[in-house]
């Protein structure tokens, strides 16, 4: 069970406070391999992804399948969610699980380009 995660997945702000305040792990991965971060972007939740900010959330934790939440943004487009990533230090990265040919073979089908990383 991670009460947190669900918190964000129904947008409940108020569990995820009451969540907070208990002490939750910000960036534990759930049975899927997310941080709550991750599924605030998922969700395009500006209020939650501010929340889980504030209150500490890694904005450059990568996701079981080797993704930050930055990268997620803007492979999804989300630019304000973005920017507030930004804001607390969030990247565009990948790690050694990302399946980089399957994203590529994605995008050739769906005609839209795999995020740049950032610069190291």
């Amino acid at each position: 069970m991670y009460p947190l995660h669900q918190g964000v997945l129904r947008g409940d702000v108020t569990e995820l406070a009451r969540v907070l305040e208990e002490g939750a792990d910000l960036n534990q991965l759930d049975e899927d391999g997310n941080t709550a971060l991750h599924w605030a972007v998922f969700r395009g939740d500006r209020e939650v992804v501010v929340l889980l900010l504030e209150h500490g959330a890694n904005p450059n934790a990568f996701s079981a399948d080797g993704v930050t939440p930055c990268w997620r943004a803007v492979d999804f487009g989300l630019k304000e969610i973005e920017f507030l990533l930004r804001e607390h230090g969030g990247r565009v990265a990948t790690n050694g699980r990302f399946d980089r040919r399957s994203f590529e073979l994605l995008s050739e089908v769906f005609g839209s380009p795999i995020p740049p990383e950032d610069s190291k």
